[in-house]
């Protein structure tokens, strides 16, 4: 159903109206309501430095302002979005927060490894 979800915005959202190459992360993420207390787990499908696309338990409209943490462990490394447009539980999500580079690299790297293991695995 995830891919069902993912497929459908891919074909909604087309390549030309993206700022930047986005990058196929596939790994767990969190992320709260901008000011909220509690993370929240959420599957980030993709990531760029303009920003992410993420697939999330909560209902968001078009506008809200999310922080989002890729490494709960780090929660210094936080990356501030507004949810720009949603799809069921998928939501695209425009980054506010400017020079992000070194998290978005460290996400891919992540990605790059969480890949690199399920191909160890036979995956």
């Amino acid at each position: 159903m995830a891919f069902y979800s993912y497929l459908i915005y891919v074909i909604f959202m087309n390549e030309k109206f993206r700022k930047k190459t986005r990058f196929q992360a596939n790994f767990d993420g969190y992320f709260r309501l901008r000011y909220a207390d509690k993370w929240q787990d959420c599957y980030i499908y993709d990531i760029s430095e303009s920003g992410t696309l993420l697939r999330i338990k909560q209902t968001l409209i078009v506008g809200d302002e999310l922080e989002i943490c890729l490494d709960i462990n780090n929660t210094n490394d936080v990356i501030v979005g507004t949810v720009a447009n949603v799809q069921g539980q998928v939501a695209g999500i425009e980054f506010k927060t400017k020079n992000i580079n070194l998290i978005v690299d460290r996400a891919i790297e992540r990605a790059f490894e969480e890949a690199r293991k399920d191909k160890k695995k036979g995956f």
